[in-house]
């Protein structure tokens, strides 16, 4: 005879603990490094950046130093000779310009004190050798009455302004100095003025733009056209 074992009364069970589901932990995506400023500065110049030698451009350098030569010591009558010193700021401001940017692209920031130290080291010891002979054979030169003026003179050419020298004295400088009989020995001392100048402004601006690194070209191209526009409006 088989006896069935009745079954246990559901209230004398014990019911099991309620479990959570059971939940992956999340991924932790990991986030891109920061991307530098030299490297955003690269990326925002990449194709337009040139480190090579360009003979090109020294060729337009000597052609231009030869056509102002020539045009001082009126060899044949050869004429244009500002425009050679035109060619020769363009062709300098484009070299100093590529100097700067590649500085810029690999580091991300200009170094103004050692940019203007090598400046000065090329310029200054040849250039203050020049204003001293000059300034030694024009006082046994030049008429009493010439030697006020020799003296502004040679502080513009010390200082690198002689180019608003000679424009606060005779407006048109250029016509006016080298017409008359007996020029100011220091004029050309203007056109180095002008250099130093672009040597002074033009890199700090190129070093205010790095703040925005990734905007850099646009930045820089916004910037030599509002520049460009307002030197023409200058001139007329």
């Amino acid at each position: 005879m088989n006896i069935r074992r009745a079954p246990l009364s559901r209230a004398f069970v014990t019911p099991e603990p309620h479990q959570p589901p059971r939940r992956d932990p999340p991924v932790r995506r990991e986030r891109p490094a920061p991307i530098s400023p030299p490297a955003l500065i690269r990326r925002s110049l990449q194709g337009h950046l040139d480190h090579g030698f360009r003979p090109d451009i020294e060729g337009l350098r000597a052609i231009a130093v030869v056509a102002v030569i020539l045009y001082h010591a009126k060899f044949l009558g050869v004429g244009g000779g500002f425009v050679g010193v035109d060619v020769f700021f363009v062709v300098s401001g484009f070299l100093i310009t590529r100097l700067v940017l590649g500085e810029v692209a690999s580091t991300g920031t200009i170094s103004l004190l050692n940019f203007w130290g090598r400046r000065a080291r090329r310029l200054l010891p040849a250039a203050a050798g020049t204003v001293i002979v000059t300034v030694l054979f024009a006082r046994q030169m030049l008429p009493p009455l010439g030697l006020r003026s020799l003296a502004s003179d040679t502080v513009g050419a010390g200082t690198f302004s002689a180019n608003f020298v000679f424009a606060h004295r005779l407006g048109d400088y250029f016509g006016n100095q080298l017409g008359t009989s007996s020029p100011s020995p220091l004029l050309h001392f203007w056109s180095l003025a002008v250099e130093e100048q672009f040597y002074f402004c033009w890199p700090p601006l190129l070093l205010l733009l790095t703040r925005r690194p990734a905007q850099y070209r646009r930045l820089l191209l916004a910037t030599i056209g509002i520049l460009a526009t307002l030197s023409f409006f200058g001139l007329y």
